[in-house]
């Protein structure tokens, strides 16, 4: 990422998956998740769940260069978000994380003190860019991890 001006808060929005990981956690896995016998991540029916395999090192590189990390969801599957999240082991990347079946908020970190200009949405779905633009946010990637 080279920007002019370094954000101070970097949010990874979940709102639609398809953002980390090619799924929704909320329809396309059945839950619970779990480890299997050789550490695959998978389903309650045994399947393998993927994520882009560019994630983990974004992840790291960024971390590695001091942005602070977030992650939000508005998800009824609270639940299996931060359950993908724990078993990818990227809870370690994300200071702070917003996962709450809300329709209608873009994100409400409590406690932070981050001024809109300087926060950075990255992997905004289409759906809430119009939404976030009317907030002064920046977006960045916004076809995904691997634009």
């Amino acid at each position: 990422m080279n920007l002019e001006r370094k954000p101070k808060l970097i949010v990874f929005d979940l709102v639609t998956d398809y953002t980390l990981w090619p799924f929704w956690v909320d329809t396309h896995v059945s839950l619970p998740l779990r480890r299997n016998s050789i550490g695959n991540v998978v389903d309650a029916a045994g399947r393998k769940v993927p994520y882009y395999p560019e994630v983990p090192t974004v992840l790291e590189h960024l971390k590695a260069q001091g942005y602070t990390l977030a992650v939000a969801s508005r998800t009824g599957e609270i639940r299996g978000a931060n359950q993908a999240l724990q078993l990818f082991n990227w809870d370690k990347y994300f200071t702070y994380k917003e996962i709450y079946p809300d329709k209608t908020s873009i994100c409400s970190f409590s406690g932070v003190e981050v001024k809109t200009d300087d926060l950075s949405l990255l992997l905004l779905p289409l759906i809430n860019q119009s939404k976030a633009s009317g907030h002064g946010l920046t977006i960045s990637c916004k076809n995904g991890v691997w634009e």
